[in-house]
């Protein structure tokens, strides 16, 4: 490193160190990982600001793509600031409504160091969270900024890119070796959530596969080293450029197994991209040929190390759109997009999209997405259409710069610039599909290939165009220092609170992890790294539910010390009901004796306190208004129904909060909402209904849900009958359900096919069968009838021994007709094979 001084040559080890560093503890992911990061890079960032202002001919201007990023974070930082409300309300008045709608009086003991007042609002819905994300994007400015002062040479973008390198293959080895060896834990040793498919040290395959593609980018730079090389210097490359082949085809061979599918269009739009670019450039043309050679590569270790047919099984899908337009994630856009058009301009802050959304979900969110999936999506909904335009803008600078090297700069500025450019469309189509980028392993690395790219040429006359003034380089610096020496504080003291609140999940995911903790210890350490750090509103729910979950032990559980008498009347629920008949007959003694019993205050009053203060932090948390409903008994008049509308609200889509909600209204004798609530409930989780039917049976007639729960359409009440009803067909209670229902279609007014599928359910239920499977061959026969009632007519035909025409309606079901994602189509269909096979 000729030109660099020493600052420059430790910022640069400084910044190689955080990015060999960065994947290896799941992708650094957790706070206890970056926590040192933060003031690593923030003192060298401090010692290069006052090196640059005592010699500021040492300062480089940066690309007038990182001043559009610092706009970016700038944008992130005002979402958090507290404005008048009456500001809000014009500027964003979604955010003001739900505000209103969402968060209740909070009491002075609870926040009184933090409330800000009910007179201002801040345009996120999550300070703490929208903090948290800035403080990530500070943290990738200040390497920016320190790369582009640093890097000074060819052989200090040499190092940068060579480091990234290194660590990519070390991982894509790791990964191999650990699928080739896998027990079902990460390092072989911690468990991870059920629903994840990790890879390497990611718990997430599709992360891992965009940390590769960055690796793949680190492997172009040493691949088009021929380029602008003659006679024993092209002979001195040529083993660099087959090492580089054999790494580039590693990285693809490795997304293979992982099974990443965006992964895999990313690493083919990158090569794509690249490959057209440098056509245009005459020396590096029959570079373009080389590149078929990383995927013959991919193709044959893949097939070799045994993983041909899984890959095979898993990319075949590609091809089958109409796959995509029903996998969860891309539905899930739909409410994303919903949420972008109620915040246009302002956005819901950085890092709120996982409360955000729910709010305008419309289809069953039983599994919840802390992410869209989608970055652009993610951005326009947190950040609004300016964050989004930013977004768009500083990735067209970028790819502009990155096309110009390629095409007109010397034979090493095209090299730096292919690998950035790879870097760069990589993660621009794999984050239409992942949000991997958020994660600090990979925006760490690609900041640092990104950033050598955008760099000052070192040869050649200094361009001027996108470039920013000293003044704004230095500026940009002071704002990224400023915003990583917050980050070092919140994350010094969320690192205190970050293993007793992963402790404390671990206990409510039974059998998953080895070293659940006991439900004494998880409160007590979770209670310490509240008072270390509390600003986190998931952490005050979980100790909120903890509390609750020792006093149902405490009532409940095997080691009760509570009379046989007394706890059916210290469950919680029945504690809401009883409090309501106290309230609504004036019985204030028997009230008050609810609300000091004991037990009750040495573990739900502290709980209820909790939950406040989660809600006051985030009042979007649905689950905290569902447990405040839980223990409205401690609170006055009116409150249970206030909390359960407020949870309903936030997660209108979502079973976990309907179903409880049902139940609460109907144990606290309001059955109409209660009725009203499980009916939407049924609508949305088909999935849940065997469930849902075992939970009302003790609190509903059976036939109260097939009349008022079940929708009213022939499709959804032929399911629940042929599910929920259908062993004892014929007896007295189906016979009313029959009854009832012919009373309620009397004043219907429905189609033919409809009448007669009526007709057939009423028939099916008096236990006639035979009758009723006339109707319904005469209903799908004359009309057109949808795969599910092929189906069931089948079976039904089994079941009264007619296999000629069972087979027939069950060959009439089209696969293209069935939903992949309707487990119980799935089910009913391979039921009706296993009969007629034997």
């Amino acid at each position: 490193m000729k030109t660099e001084g020493k600052i420059d040559r430790v910022a640069i080890a400084v910044v190689m160190l955080v990015v060999v560093a960065a994947p290896w503890p799941f992708g650094s992911v957790r706070a206890g990982a970056t926590v040192w990061y933060f003031p690593l890079v923030g003192a060298m960032l401090l010692v290069a600001l006052a090196r640059h202002w005592i010699r500021p001919d040492r300062i480089a201007p940066m690309h007038a793509a990182w001043f559009v990023a610092a706009l970016g974070l700038v944008w992130g930082l005002a979402q958090s600031v507290p404005l008048p409300r009456e500001i809000v309300e014009w500027i964003s008045p979604t955010r003001a409504a739900f505000e209103s709608a969402l968060a209740g009086p909070v009491p002075g003991e609870v926040l009184a160091s933090e409330t800000i007042g009910a007179s201002f609002v801040s345009l996120t819905i999550y300070p703490h969270f929208t903090r948290r994300a800035c403080e990530m994007l500070g943290l990738a400015l200040a390497i920016a900024w320190l790369v582009s002062q640093s890097v000074r040479s060819n052989r200090s973008a040499q190092v940068c890119i060579g480091c990234v390198l290194g660590t990519a293959l070390a991982v894509a080895l790791f990964g191999l070796a650990q699928k080739l060896n896998w027990n079902g834990l990460i390092y072989w040793r911690y468990a991870f959530p059920l629903t994840s498919e990790p890879f390497g040290p990611f718990v997430n395959r599709n992360h891992a596969a965009g940390y590769l593609n960055l690796g793949g980018a680190a492997a172009i730079y040493y691949l088009m080293s021929l380029i602008g090389t003659q006679g024993r210097a092209k002979s001195a490359a040529l083993p660099a450029s087959i090492g580089s082949l054999a790494a580039i085809g590693l990285f693809a061979a490795c997304i293979l197994v992982s099974g990443s599918r965006g992964g895999l269009i990313a690493w083919g739009a990158g090569l794509v991209v690249v490959a057209g670019v440098l056509a245009g450039r005459r020396s590096a043309r029959g570079a373009i040929v080389t590149f078929a050679i990383p995927v013959a590569i991919a193709i044959g270790m893949t097939v070799w190390l045994g993983f041909g047919p899984g890959a095979s099984t898993r990319f075949s899908t590609l091809g089958k759109w109409q796959t995509y337009a029903r996998d969860g994630r891309v539905l899930n856009w739909q409410a994303g997009l919903a949420t972008a058009i109620a915040y246009p301009l302002t956005g819901t802050g950085y890092g709120t999209y996982r409360y955000a959304f729910q709010p305008f979900e419309q289809r069953d969110a039983t599994t919840w997405l802390q992410h869209p999936e989608n970055c652009w999506v993610e951005t326009l909904v947190e950040g609004g259409i300016p964050a989004l335009m930013l977004a768009l803008l500083g990735t067209l600078l970028a790819f502009m710069t990155f096309a110009s090297g390629i095409l007109r700069g010397d034979a090493h500025r095209a090299r730096v610039c292919c690998a950035a450019l790879f870097a760069l469309v990589t993660q621009a189509v794999q984050n239409c599909m992942d949000w991997g980028i958020y994660l600090p392993s990979n925006l760490i690395t690609g900041t640092v290939l990104i950033s050598v790219g955008l760099v000052q040429p070192i040869s050649g006359p200094a361009p001027t165009r996108r470039r920013i003034p000293l003044g704004t380089t230095i500026g940009m610096g002071i704002l990224a220092l400023a915003v990583v020496v917050s980050g070092t504080v919140d994350l010094w003291r969320f690192s205190r609170l970050e293993p007793a609140l992963v402790a404390a999940q671990k206990y409510f995911e039974p059998g998953v992890y080895r070293d659940r903790p006991t439900l004494d210890q998880a409160i007590v350490d979770l209670e310490a790294g509240l008072a270390a750090g509390g600003r986190n509103a998931e952490a005050h729910l979980l100790m909120a539910k903890l509390r609750i979950a020792r006093y149902e032990r405490a009532v409940d559980g095997p080691e009760s010390r509570v009379d046989p008498q007394s706890r059916a009347m210290l469950r919680l629920e029945s504690l809401v009901a009883r409090a309501r008949a106290f309230e609504s007959s004036g019985d204030i003694d028997r009230l008050a004796a609810i609300r000091h019993n004991a037990t009750v205050r040495s573990d739900l009053t502290p709980a209820r306190e909790r939950l406040l203060a989660a809600r006051a932090r985030c009042a979007f948390i649905g689950d905290a208004h569902l447990q405040l409903a839980r223990l409205a008994f401690l609170e006055g008049a009116g409150a249970f129904e206030e909390h359960v509308e407020r949870a309903v609200r936030c997660r209108p889509a979502d079973p976990a909060i309907l179903v409880p909600s049902s139940i609460l209204y109907l144990t606290a004798g309001d059955t109409g909402s209660g009725i009203n609530v499980l009916g939407r409930a049924w609508r949305l989780a088909p999935t849940i209904r065997a469930k849902l039917v075992a939970v009302l049976e003790p609190v509903v007639p059976i036939d109260r849900i097939a009349v008022d729960v079940v929708p009213f359409e022939p499709d959804a009440l032929m399911e629940f009958v042929r599910r929920f009803v259908a062993g004892t067909d014929g007896d007295e209670a189906n016979r009313s359900i029959a009854v009832r229902l012919r009373a309620k279609l009397a004043g219907q007014s429905v189609s033919e096919r409809d009448a007669r599928l009526w007709k057939g359910v009423c028939q099916y239920l008096e236990g006639k069968r035979d009758q009723a499977v006339i109707e319904w061959e005469r209903a799908i026969t004359e009309h057109a009838a949808p795969a599910r009632w092929r189906a069931e007519l089948a079976e039904v035909y089994v079941e009264i021994g007619n296999s000629e025409r069972a087979r027939f309606h069950y060959a009439m079901i089209e696969p293209r007709a069935v939903d992949p994602n309707d487990d119980a189509m799935l089910d009913l269909i391979e039921s009706v094979a296993r009969k007629l096979a034997r």
